[in-house]
């Protein structure tokens, strides 16, 4: 019978947090970061403000395509502020739109390596 290493114990105990992680406010900057719940309440919100259609505006008109909660046609959850950068997970910050808008505006090109293009 194989027991754990000693130093596992100690480095889970040391950093990692304890129940469940909630949202968060930072008290410098004020920004919002959800949590894996909040992640879902937050796509819940913005795809309701939609009507599960496209918010996408392309040449002044909005894309408008149906874009499910989820399914194969799936919408997604698109942040008009990149939240890497220190913008927050909020409803003003974000838009409902359809998979093909989303790559299409935000995610150009192609999303792989050169030496796997064959």
């Amino acid at each position: 019978m194989s027991r754990p290493h000693a130093h596992t114990k100690r480095w889970r105990s040391s950093w990692m947090p304890k129940g469940k992680k909630q949202r968060r406010v930072l008290w410098r900057t004020g920004r919002v970061i959800e949590d894996g719940a909040g992640k879902k309440a937050l796509r819940l919100a913005v795809y309701q403000r939609a009507e599960g259609r496209c918010e996408v505006v392309w040449d002044g008109k909005r894309c408008n395509k149906f874009a499910a909660w989820d399914g194969h046609y799936k919408g997604d959850l698109i942040h008009l502020k990149d939240p890497i950068k220190g913008h927050s997970d909020e409803p003003e910050l974000c838009e409902w739109g359809c998979h093909s808008c989303h790559m299409r505006r935000d995610h150009p090109g192609p999303q792989f390596g050169l030496g796997r293009a064959s």
